[in-house]
């Protein structure tokens, strides 16, 4: 069951439990739901893997990050989309990662206030080995979900200094990608 779905059960079986002990449904609800969100944000990151690989035809990108200590971001929808890829090479043996946040909007783009815990608010490290194989260009591809339900999300995706681990590792890049609009 879903972040949402979990949501709902709970502040329904609190608003009925309070009705049987003789309290108020709205009361023993609010109770349930402010519990249940706290102990969330409490336990989780702001966002969270969901898939390895998409397909970018269902996507659009809206960011690219070429140098290290660099940040890019946009406004958009619950999941966002990354693609890491640098010329390394005669094999793919680059490793090098990123670090996403994710903040909640409301429907007007202003930031939502919260009351996660400072931890709530880190980046959260993303790493993908790419290069150039004989086969052609392999890419580290990530589908990434904000933890939490938002009218709108600011998405910022960082690439910090990266270690030094091979001598043969050059350009890497990031494209960050939002999901298309239906028609």
């Amino acid at each position: 069951m879903g972040g949402a779905a979990q949501f709902a059960v709970t502040t329904v079986v609190g608003g009925t439990v309070s009705v049987i002990g003789g309290g108020k449904f709205a009361n023993g609800a609010a109770q349930a739901g402010f519990g249940y969100l706290f102990s969330q944000l409490a336990h989780e990151r702001n966002n969270r893997l969901v898939a390895r690989g998409f397909d970018r035809s269902q996507w659009q990108r809206v960011g690219l990050l070429t140098d290290a200590q660099s940040e890019a971001g946009f406004i958009g929808d619950q999941q966002m989309a990354l693609s890491m890829s640098s010329v390394a090479g005669p094999l793919p043996t680059n490793q090098f990662y990123v670090e996403v946040s994710v903040r909640p909007l409301d429907a007007s783009g202003n930031p939502i206030a919260s009351v996660a815990s400072p931890e709530w608010f880190k980046r959260v490290p993303y790493a993908g080995m790419s290069g150039i194989s004989p086969l052609g260009t392999v890419t580290a591809d990530f589908v990434i979900e904000a933890t939490f339900s938002a009218p709108r999300y600011e998405w910022l995706v960082w690439m910090p200094p990266q270690p030094a681990r091979h001598d043969n590792a050059a350009s890497p890049q990031v494209e960050l990608f939002k999901p298309r609009e239906r028609r």
